[in-house]
């Protein structure tokens, strides 16, 4: 009965941590669409191109994808490291899971958020018209898979996740043996005083 209790909350702390990073990556989806400028890009013969200026800021997408990443993951992880309360391997895994998750939606939510896809409008749109592009990662298709990582910028949300997860377990780690070596140290005072009160009698 114990390890059946046991092994309802390590499943219940995993999935608590994957809820929470995929309503984490929805709403970073939202933040990650609201601070992107669409690249500009004209139509021309029924196809689409980037305008010079577009360029740039088409780059802008996967920057903003990694930093908000980077930054939410650390967040994320540490938080999860700060009340695992001895759960470590389930908050790892749970971390993990959740973080891949968010990034996920994140894209997903982001994306379908933005624009069109542009050649998609173009197909119908005359000559030099301006047609915005979408919101999208270098490297990923429309509807990436959540472990594929067809774009490095994936790896960003789950990277932070885990160091901060790691930062926070090893800082925790060496506090606590700090105390116990403190603790260590006030018992062996405390019997050095013991043996030596008899003494001085």
């Amino acid at each position: 009965m114990p390890d059946q209790l046991n092994s309802g909350g390590v499943l219940r702390r995993v999935l608590v941590l994957v809820v929470a990073g995929g309503v984490l990556g929805a709403l970073l989806g939202v933040v990650w669409e609201w601070v992107w400028e669409a690249p500009a890009g004209t139509v021309y013969q029924g196809r689409w191109f980037l305008d010079r200026d577009g360029i740039y800021q088409a780059v802008s997408a996967t920057g903003w994808f990694t930093v908000l990443g980077v930054g939410a993951g650390l967040l994320f992880g540490a938080m999860a490291a700060w009340f695992a309360r001895g759960r470590e391997v389930a908050t790892l895994v749970g971390v993990f899971l959740g973080a891949v998750l968010a990034a996920w939606l994140m894209y997903q939510v982001g994306h379908a958020l933005g624009p069109p896809d542009p050649q998609t409008v173009a197909a119908t749109a005359e000559d030099m018209a301006s047609v915005p592009g979408d919101l999208r990662l270098d490297g990923a298709g429309e509807n990436p898979w959540p472990f594929w990582f067809e774009s490095s910028a994936f790896c960003a949300l789950p990277g932070g996740a885990l160091l901060g997860l790691a930062g926070v377990f090893l800082g925790s780690h060496g506090r606590r043996r700090d105390d116990a070596d403190r603790d260590g140290a006030d018992r062996d005072g405390a019997k050095r005083d013991d043996a030596a009160a008899p003494e001085s009698a």
